[in-house]
C-alpha cells in the first residue's frame, strides 16, 4: 500500500467519523460570545453529511 493510498483511507475514515447525521444534537461549548455558549441545536436533514469540528 502506498503512502498516498493510506492517507486517502485515513481521510475517508475521518470524514465518516466527523459527518453529522440528521437528529444529532449540537452544543456550543466555546465561542467568542458568552451569550451563545451552552446553546443547543439539532442537525436538520439539509445539514446531514457536513463535518463536525470539535
Amino acid at each position: 500500500m502506498s503512502v498516498r493510498t493510506l492517507v486517502n483511507s485515513i481521510q475517508n475514515i475521518m470524514r465518516q467519523c466527523l459527518a453529522l447525521a440528521s437528529g444529532d444534537p449540537l452544543l456550543i461549548r466555546s465561542n467568542g460570545s458568552l451569550d451563545i455558549v451552552d446553546c443547543a441545536a439539532v442537525v436538520t436533514p439539509e445539514a446531514e453529511g457536513m463535518a463536525f469540528a470539535g
